[in-house]
């Protein structure tokens, strides 16, 4: 009896008999990995390679950094200014922002979406942030739809808002700080240009140029009167609350 082979699909026929088919090779695609988890997920090796990020550009702004000064006489002025632009990108779910170096200005446009390929991430912990390196490519992708409050979320990475820090605190806080408190004196010059002529017990108002209304005794306002008559007065004031405590022509 005389066997007969049926090829299997991992062989074929030949003159000489049967051959195995070449080894079928197959061709793994990225997976597309979300931003939050590329940036928020500890990464347990220190030779991880992030995925190809799929990325829109929402907005770009311009840094200039100082990485040199000239020392003068009671002076000091910058040599060497460095600018970088720095973009807030998101993945259509979050938005973060990275700083693209001169190479990469050409590369990329605000409202572009792109596919990013070898970049690496800074930091020991997360949050990460994304580093751009000499391997780095880019590649024009097709367009990922971003919500009005991505866009509002982007402008306010690239021009947060000031911190909000306690007066007592400044001494500990770092960077551009809004200054909670309460304004117990100031000195400075204003423009009055009206009194009230009538008032109540020991008190006269001022009405400043500003619109702004402040209260001084009479006592402190009397040598001013008639100077007010001839025309608007300029004084300086150290004030509290809107209580006048000292009140002087300004120079």
């Amino acid at each position: 009896m005389t066997a007969t082979h049926r090829p299997t699909g991992h062989e074929c026929r030949s003159p000489s008999g049967i051959l195995p088919t070449p080894p079928i090779t197959h061709f793994a695609l990225s997976v597309r990995m979300a931003l939050s988890t590329i940036l928020l997920e500890r990464k347990e090796t220190p030779y991880y390679r992030p995925p190809n990020l799929h990325m829109t550009v929402l907005k770009m702004k311009e840094e200039e950094r100082v990485v040199a000064w000239v020392f003068g006489e009671g002076s000091t002025s910058p040599a060497t200014i460095k600018t970088n632009r720095v973009a807030a990108v998101s993945d259509g779910h979050i938005v973060t922002t990275m700083t693209l170096f001169e190479d990469f200005w050409s590369k990329v446009q605000e409202g572009g979406s792109y596919i990013i390929w070898g970049y690496g991430l800074l930091g020991e912990t997360p949050p990460y942030h994304i580093k751009f390196t000499r391997q780095t490519k880019v590649f024009r992708a097709s367009r990922i739809p971003v919500s009005p409050d991505l866009m509002l979320e982007a402008e306010e990475a690239l021009n947060p808002p000031s911190q909000e820090v306690d007066l007592r605190e400044t001494l500990n806080a770092r960077g551009l700080l809004t200054v909670c408190g309460e304004v117990v004196e100031v000195d400075s010059a204003v423009t009055i240009v009206g009194v009230t002529e009538e008032s109540c017990q020991d008190v006269v108002e001022l009405l400043l140029q500003d619109g702004s209304i402040l209260e001084v005794s009479k006592e402190m306002w009397s040598p001013f009167q008639d100077q007010l008559d001839e025309g608007n007065l300029v004084v300086n004031l150290v004030v509290e609350g809107r209580d006048v405590k000292e009140i002087k022509l300004s120079n």
